[in-house]
């Protein structure tokens, strides 16, 4: 219980290539990811000199080999990110980066190509290797696609809909923004949350029925409970700022 705790609230988890598992929120996973690349980027981007590099490389060991090998795509999204803000691709172009990277996607899959390069991956690396140690990065190679065409469809997406976002109602731009101010909390409770509903719904109802009230008291309770933490973010940031001021 003791090492559960601390590798949460550590976010160090998937570090040193452990992949150590909390309780039975399997998607977190995905959060010791982020912390390490947060803290890269911070060392790299905040500390000067040589400094960085001093900090960065024991850093690196520390997140181990299938933590850094998904770094490319964080970075590609800082990129996706600075090209979307630009705002400096033509129209002409945009429809094609809209409307391709969703059909290669589909037809991808339709070739059974991650299947594919999974196996590949482990004929080349050792299926014990690909198992025990890149565990979450065993599809590296696939998600360097997915990333690739991710990327190009939010650009083009960005570059149709930019002339379009004064044209949304006062109201409708506050429903949307309501809704991805709980969008993080979802991702991180959801899975426990549908455990939980799971035990409590009876299960001798109709199935249709009861995915439907799986889903919807998941997602109510999700929506709860970013009222009392995703959505209070400013107050704990002047909170923390003035426990730790910046300056």
């Amino acid at each position: 219980m003791g090492e559960q705790l601390w590798r949460g609230l550590s976010f160090s988890n998937q570090w040193l290539s452990q992949n150590f598992r909390i309780g039975t929120n399997g998607p977190y996973w995905s959060l010791s990811y982020e912390a390490a690349y947060y803290i890269l980027f911070a060392v790299l981007f905040f500390v000067s000199g040589h400094k960085k590099y001093l900090i960065a490389l024991p850093l690196i060991f520390v997140f181990g080999l299938s933590v850094m090998l998904l770094f490319p795509i964080w970075l590609l999204g800082i990129w996706t990110y600075k090209q979307i803000k630009a705002d400096t691709l033509p129209r002409l172009y945009a429809w094609p980066c809209a409307v391709l990277p969703p059909l290669i996607y589909a037809a991808l899959l339709a070739m059974h190509i991650p299947k594919y390069f999974l196996v590949l991956t482990k004929l080349w690396l050792g299926e014990d290797f690909v198992n025990d140690t890149l565990a979450f990065s065993d599809e590296f190679i696939w998600n360097y696609i997915i990333a690739q065409l991710i990327s190009f469809h939010l650009i083009g997406v960005a570059a149709l809909t930019r002339r379009k976002e004064k044209s949304v109602s006062e109201t409708r731009a506050k429903i949307i923004r309501w809704l991805a101010g709980a969008t993080f909390t979802i991702y991180v409770v959801h899975y426990p949350t549908l455990q939980f509903f799971d035990t409590l719904i009876p299960e001798n109802i109709m199935p249709l029925m009861r995915h439907a009230l799986l889903f919807a008291s998941a997602l109510a309770f999700c929506f709860i409970f970013a009222e009392i933490s995703e959505r209070r973010l400013k107050q704990m940031r002047k909170f923390l700022t003035k426990l730790v001021p910046l300056r």
